[in-house]
């Protein structure tokens, strides 16, 4: 997962992205990135990109995360495909990149 440090990092002009909005402040960050983490290693064609709200309002703004966590599954050019949010669902993400067809056992 890219740690989002300048927006010049964010590439979603093609293929499938997966970015988790969080505060380090948010008690279940490490457990949602864990697995997210494990999300990736079974999604090797999907990149993963983690934003910090705090230091980022611009993508804030165009994404809109309305908690944390946030995760929004996007296609080719920003595309929506589906929004996660709250910690159960965040936690889910591995079953829904498979429902979806991006993930591998």
């Amino acid at each position: 997962m890219l740690w989002i440090s300048n927006l010049d990092e964010l590439d979603l002009k093609a293929g499938i992205s997966v970015l988790y909005f969080y505060a380090p402040w948010f008690v279940l960050h490490s457990k949602v990135r864990q697995v997210l983490e494990e999300a990736e290693d079974k999604s090797p064609a999907v990149k993963f990109y983690a934003i910090d709200i705090e230091a980022f309002p611009q993508l804030v703004q165009r994404y809109q995360p309305s908690c944390l966590p946030t995760i929004k599954i996007l296609k080719d050019e920003g595309a929506h495909i589906r929004t996660l949010t709250g910690v159960n669902q965040a936690l889910n993400i591995a079953q829904v990149l498979a429902d979806i067809g991006l993930a591998g056992d």
